[in-house]
């Protein structure tokens, strides 16, 4: 099982129900060219400042891309990233039962703040890309949406949770 397999195998185990409760959660999915989002698409309504967010890095558009969707409720573009064996394990409709937790209890989205490239580590001399976005909800509760990517931009990890 390679690096990247087995972290996105631990998140998942780890991290779904917590995410559907707003405490955080993982998931391993894979890019889908066509469920990318445009900034000029987002409502203001589901995710304020996104249509203004311009990231100057390809993971952070990415990122910025996810939590549109995600908040746009386009849980069919998120769910398209998603490898099969994910696919299997994570229905469409469970994405939307996550979102619906968070903003049953923080509220809805008030802001998109920022989006960008990041590292997470793995190990004591491992780093692995990332991208991250950061959400404030309508209770003030920040949320961190952290995307684990492979060295092609592939995404192998998926946590949204308060920070």
């Amino acid at each position: 099982m390679t690096r990247h397999a087995r972290l996105a195998a631990a998140a998942t185990a780890l991290g779904l129900l917590a995410m559907a409760c707003g405490g955080g959660g993982a998931a391993e999915c894979a890019p889908d060219a066509a469920a990318a989002t445009s900034p000029a698409s987002v409502s203001a309504e589901a995710l304020p400042g996104a249509s203004a967010l311009a990231p100057a890095t390809a993971p952070g558009r990415l990122a910025r891309d996810v939590a549109v969707d995600l908040f746009e409720k386009r849980f069919a573009a998120v769910h398209a990233r998603f490898t099969p064996s994910l696919k299997e394990s994570v229905p469409e409709a469970r994405l939307g039962e996550i979102l619906a937790g968070v903003v049953g209890a923080h509220g809805p989205a008030v802001a998109l703040l920022d989006a960008w490239a990041t590292e997470v580590p793995e190990g004591e001399h491992v780093t692995l890309p990332a991208a991250a976005a950061l959400i404030r909800m309508k209770d003030e509760v920040r949320f961190r949406l952290l995307l684990v990517l492979t060295p092609d931009q592939a995404i192998t990890g998926f946590w949204f949770r308060p920070i």
